[in-house]
């Protein structure tokens, strides 16, 4: 399939299966600046310690959602009570802070929300915070520079500013399917509609569970613009009794576009310089980045804003990297860490190459969460999700499995300043030679709050 040189595109998707087992009126009460940084601090944490659990010998990339997993565990969480909400309390790292029931979680939950999906409305921020190189200027080209004449005749594509189809999108679904006789509290349809811009659903999974599997896969479809078709490839159980579901969708164009003639095919290498190569597609770039080198990390940052600066693509590219010093770089990379990264960056001129990228994956994150301490939530004896039904709480479902499926593409195109980028390929230009052509971890963030779209390390990026 031949993807359009416009932009990049992530479409994800959560799901939990779960398995039976013997409103306020003012939106944002409650919602606190410390909170909020307690949460994404959280979720990043997660991030990191997910991608560890997942790392392999062999996969080509292991990309996932942050944003997307979290959602759907925070609405899970929406049902649970006792020990499973404890658990999950736990995995975010918020269980000695806030109370079983605290209401500052979900409502600051939704406050980011808010602000992630109305960006581009200017809406007030809670964290108050942006990155330092977002208030430098662009990077100064003397004004007698003269480029490179190999790039005279690589324009960037014609971007409208103006086009719909052009802008920035970030989307977000989530949704509750509950067997229909399980289900009978209409409040929690209200407060997960009201916090979590989610719906509840009832469905027949016990008598017509090809119906109830084919309904979550037109979901999955409608929410990622078509992105990913099927999220469950095989018919549902009829022990099912509920799947949380959550889909992200993100397309963005760069601020700066990659120059779409200078693409070519050269050499990556997945274990190293030193070690055998593949061909894949390579971007060139040049121009004014945010950028920053650590000696104690031994590595570098590049980051690569899409319109507007709202969100950001940071690459994280250890020295002489290989398969191995990527994952090793990954368990350093806590959500601290990673923000001392993203805080010490500073424009800097560059010259780039980057891999064009189709890059899929899926995974079971049953196992995963399972390491991470979460016990009860998969123990038909210990879960604990009664406010799905408070009538009759004995009848309390048990998690099954957590799937999730990405789609990501990355290509060349942005929105302007093509003229600037042409003129800084000469290699006599750049302060910072910036050559992603071994394995470097991509973290896709919003920065305004700071919460992870995107994330994982790349390995391989041909086809």
């Amino acid at each position: 399939m031949n993807y359009p040189l416009r932009w990049l595109l992530v479409a994800t998707v959560t799901l939990l299966i779960i398995h039976q087992a013997q409103a306020q009126k003012r939106k944002y009460t409650y919602v606190t600046k410390e909170t909020a940084h307690d949460l994404t601090k959280g979720f990043n944490d997660l991030a990191r310690d997910l991608s560890v659990q997942l790392l392999s010998d062999t996969s080509k990339s292991e990309i996932t959602s942050p944003l997307s997993i979290a959602s759907s565990l925070l609405l899970l969480m929406r049902t649970a009570r006792g020990e499973s909400r404890m658990d999950l309390l736990r995995l975010f790292g918020l269980e000695t802070k806030y109370l079983e029931n605290d209401p500052k979680v979900p409502r600051t939950f939704g406050k980011l929300i808010n602000e992630l999906l109305n960006d581009h409305r200017n809406v007030s921020h809670i964290m108050e915070s942006t990155a330092s190189w977002k208030n430098e200027s662009k990077c100064e080209v003397p004004s007698d520079y003269h480029y490179d004449d190999e790039y005279d005749d690589f324009n960037p594509v014609d971007i409208n500013p103006q086009d719909p189809e052009q802008q920035n999108q970030i989307k977000l679904a989530n949704a509750i399917f509950v067997q229909d006789k399980f289900y009978n509290n209409t409040r929690l349809q209200k407060l997960v509609n009201h916090y979590y811009r989610s719906s509840v659903e009832g469905l027949d999974f016990f008598n017509r569970p090809d119906l109830a599997t084919d309904h979550i896969n037109k979901w999955t479809n409608k929410h990622t613009n078509g992105r990913i078709k099927q999220l469950i490839s095989d018919e549902l159980s009829p022990d099912t009794t509920m799947v949380v579901a959550n889909a992200l969708y993100f397309k963005a164009f760069w601020e700066d576009v990659f120059l779409a003639g200078a693409t070519k095919m050269r050499k990556f290498f997945p274990n190293g310089e030193n070690e055998e190569s593949v061909e894949a597609e390579i971007m060139a770039h040049g121009g004014c980045f945010p950028y920053y080198r650590s000696q104690q990390l031994d590595a570098r940052i590049m980051g690569f804003p899409y319109k507007n600066r709202t969100s950001t693509m940071y690459v994280i590219l250890p020295n002489n990297s290989s398969r191995t010093k990527a994952q090793q770089l990954l368990h350093k990379l806590d959500a601290s860490t990673l923000e001392d990264l993203i805080s010490n960056m500073k424009m800097t001129t560059a010259s780039v190459l980057f891999p064009k990228m189709h890059l899929t994956s899926s995974f079971d994150l049953k196992t995963a969460l399972q390491k991470l301490g979460m016990k009860s939530l998969f123990d038909r004896e210990r879960s604990n999700f009664s406010l799905l039904n408070p009538s009759k709480p004995k009848e309390s479902p048990t998690v099954s499995g957590v799937l999730h499926k990405v789609d990501l593409a990355i290509d060349e195109s942005g929105t302007e300043g093509a003229a600037v980028t042409a003129t800084l390929l000469d290699r006599s230009m750049p302060t910072v030679n910036f050559r992603v052509i071994v394995p470097f971890i991509l973290a896709i963030r919003h920065d305004a709050t700071k919460l992870l779209l995107f994330y994982g390390p790349v390995y391989d990026p041909s086809a």
